[in-house]
């Protein structure tokens, strides 16, 4: 496995639309094999993508309402973008379940 953390960004839009579609061909999904959220309600990339453009927009109402003080210094960078990537040879191992040790 090799894992990459892309250089942050400003548009989750412009993240989901790089995942989602092969480049120039705006219907096609056949961009990476699966997609999968953490800490949201939904598994539905498009949705997604959606849900956390309104969280970073809306950062300073919600700061507010959960009593945490609006300091520091303000980024436009709030979109990040992770990658994990497997040899081809490594596919037979692979399993979309996540498997717990011990």
């Amino acid at each position: 496995m090799v894992p990459k953390i892309v250089a942050k960004g400003r548009s989750f839009k412009g993240a989901a639309a790089y995942l989602l579609h092969d480049k120039g061909r705006a219907e096609s999904a056949e961009r990476v094999e699966w997609i999968e959220t953490r800490n949201l309600a939904t598994q539905d990339p498009e949705l997604a993508w959606r849900i956390m453009a309104a969280t970073a927009l809306d950062q300073d109402r919600l700061k507010e309402a959960a009593g945490v003080r609006r300091t520091g210094r303000k980024s436009d960078q709030v979109a990040l973008h992770m990658v994990l990537s497997w040899h081809p040879d490594e596919r037979d191992g692979l399993s979309r379940v996540a498997r717990r040790s011990g």
